[in-house]
């Protein structure tokens, strides 16, 4: 069976901006879930926005990256 880090080649760069991006999405729903469990008190969603912010733009690193190593020769 052929391995994802196998067929992407470089298993360090794309299995870390992976992580990231996970760790990123965690963050983001750990601040929603803390946001939803103070709903009687007033709660800015800064956290919430900036952990989105963050997942965003590691998922628009790996989709460039992806890009670039399957599409450019």
């Amino acid at each position: 069976m052929i391995s994802f880090q196998r067929l992407l080649g470089r298993e360090d760069e794309f299995c870390g901006l992976l992580e990231s991006s996970i760790a990123r999405g965690v963050a983001s729903v750990d601040a929603l879930r803390e946001m939803l469990a103070h709903r009687a008190t007033v709660v800015t969603l800064h956290a919430f926005a900036d952990a989105r912010s963050k997942n965003k733009a590691a998922t628009d690193e790996i989709r460039q990256r992806l890009i670039t190593t399957f599409v450019t020769p």
